[in-house]
């Protein structure tokens, strides 16, 4: 789970910087994410059961729990942080900036990067699901094809009825 929460978090991180004009604010996120962590037990709790019940391969119950809340909690912040940025995002006044940021303001591709991350982490997610019952590489290429079909459709939906 650190792995998913690495990938799909960090590229979500990143895709809300491009899209929020104000830079990110580390110690918010920090207690944004404590706040998260404290409620998921108590959303994410049929995730955490399962993980009681059938601990992922070569982990102890514990560890295999305290992976799925940490990466859970951490891959929850990163979308709702892009939401939020999304939500949030002022077409009128997009412009492009560079200077004293660690991470660009590109709002166009931020938006891009973002619907891609959330579509390849659902159609990941979906294969993921029944990957235990298939051999690993049709689940892999299905999650790709699933992923980038989605982030198409999304992406080039929006681009028809909103584009510029």
């Amino acid at each position: 789970m650190y792995a998913v929460a690495a990938v799909f978090g960090l590229s979500m991180l990143v895709a809300a910087a491009m899209l929020d004009p104000k830079a990110i604010k580390i110690d918010t996120l920090v207690s944004y994410w404590a706040i998260m962590a404290a409620i998921f037990p108590f959303v994410g709790w049929p995730l955490l059961l399962a993980q009681v019940v059938m601990p992922t391969a070569g982990r102890s119950r514990l560890a295999a729990v305290v992976s799925v809340w940490i990466g859970g909690t951490t891959v929850g912040v990163a979308v709702i942080f892009w939401l939020y940025a999304l939500l949030s995002y002022n077409p009128s006044g997009s412009r492009v900036e560079f200077s004293g940021r660690l991470v660009p303001y590109l709002p166009k591709i931020g938006i891009a990067v973002g619907v891609f991350g959330l579509s390849m982490l659902i159609g990941f997610g979906l294969w993921g699901t029944i990957a235990s019952i298939i051999r690993p590489q049709v689940a892999l290429a299905g999650a790709a094809i699933t992923g980038g079909a989605l982030f198409v459709i999304v992406y080039g939906g929006g681009w028809l009825l909103f584009g510029t």
